[in-house]
């Protein structure tokens, strides 16, 4: 090998290390150079230094650590006037792909932030999910910071709470209104979380909702009951699949006893592949421990 070759594989190597090196600090540049998280409405100013994120594609939510104090403030500030209401805007880019049971990614992203809320103590009643299309990408590595957008308003008369139940629906219908007629154009997706997986009672809520499920299986032979179980984290690919579906299996038998053509009823197991929580909140084991009931057609 000449001292010609050598020369050009030696300035070779810098010119790769440099680049290198440019690439990743122009990452932490943009990483830098984001607008804090903040919401300020009279009194009320909330600052983080850290931020809530979500992958290209993806509507599962994580938290830098200030953020924990960001949500929980929210929190209490609603639950300090009923007539205050917070409003998610949910961001998307039309290109991502959207694989949850809302219209959009940016409900599905609103959804999660409302989850997050609720989960420091905040009422649903008081929390309106919208979506907006981005225009231009923001991401930075196909990661989206602060994706949903808020906004406090006021509303002349606070909701009804729902009262504190076993059981919690995505999309909750009117448990009270049992003389409605069956639904056999869309049934709510539906979501058992913890303990309530195995404390179900055929409760009049519960039977109305499965008179809807049979009276729309009725009406549509190709459509299926997915029943969906997913799991806390337990250490291994294996134990958190079968955790998840011994979840759903139970949701299964309840179903199948209760009148649902077991063969219309199909359970799949998810594990810990798509938790609602991060293990550092208090309730993320009862969230992450969790059934999803829909329809698919």
């Amino acid at each position: 090998m000449n001292k010609q070759t050598l020369l050009w594989g030696f300035l070779s190597v810098i010119w790769i290390g440099a680049g290198s090196s440019y690439v990743g600090n122009l990452a932490c540049a943009s990483l830098n150079n984001l607008v804090p998280l903040g919401l300020q409405h009279n009194d009320l100013k909330l600052e983080s230094t850290d931020h809530f994120q979500f992958g290209l594609s993806s509507s599962e939510i994580s938290f830098g650590p200030s953020t924990k104090t960001f949500f929980s403030d929210l929190a209490n500030y609603l639950n300090e006037d009923p007539t205050r209401q917070v409003a998610l805007s949910g961001l998307f880019l039309p290109e991502e792909l959207n694989h949850t049971q809302h219209n959009n990614l940016g409900i599905a992203r609103g959804n999660s932030v409302k989850e997050a809320l609720v989960h420091f103590g905040a009422s649903e009643s008081q929390i309106d999910i919208k979506s907006k299309e981005l225009v231009k990408n923001p991401m930075i590595d196909n990661v989206l910071y602060d994706g949903v957008l808020f906004e406090i308003n006021s509303i002349e008369s606070p909701k009804n709470d729902v009262p504190a139940a076993t059981e919690t629906s995505l999309n909750s219908f009117d448990a009270t209104d049992i003389s409605a007629p069956k639904a056999k154009e869309f049934v709510e997706p539906m979501t058992l979380y913890g303990d309530a997986v195995f404390s179900l009672d055929m409760n009049p809520s519960m039977q109305h909702y499965i008179e809807k499920i049979g009276a729309y299986l009725a009406d549509h032979p190709d459509a299926t009951l997915q029943i969906i179980g997913h799991t806390q984290e337990l250490g291994s690919i294996v134990k958190n699949a079968d955790r998840s579906l011994e979840l759903a299996r139970k949701v299964r038998r309840f179903f199948r006893n209760n009148g649902i053509n077991f063969r219309r009823i199909k359970t799949h197991a998810k594990g810990a592949t798509e938790p609602i929580l991060t293990p550092q909140y208090p309730q993320a084991e009862t969230k992450n421990n969790r059934v999803e009931i829909k329809i698919i057609d």
